[in-house]
């Protein structure tokens, strides 16, 4: 997997972060942030999800996942779930 250089979060995704409380929901874009400065840390925090097609990731942050795919070198985000929802 190449390193995505930039993220991007899809209207999906936005209505999906914009229903957690504003502290989660400050968390986790923090947390996005810090992986667009640093891209060497989603090297070790994005994971492939095995059998989805076309291929998913999912980005750990806390106790949430995000879900998304890669193209080029931007992840695009789809979905943010609780980690027991994936």
């Amino acid at each position: 997997m190449a390193v995505p250089r930039r993220i991007e979060i899809t209207d999906t995704g936005w209505k999906r972060i914009k229903k957690f409380e504003p502290h989660t929901r400050s968390r986790i874009l923090s947390k996005l942030k810090e992986y667009e400065g640093k891209p060497e840390l989603l090297a070790n925090d994005a994971k492939r999800l095995s059998g989805a097609r076309p291929p998913m990731y999912r980005l750990r942050i806390g106790d949430y996942r995000a879900a998304g795919t890669i193209q080029g070198d931007t992840f695009y985000i789809h979905d943010v779930l609780h980690r027991s929802e994936l």
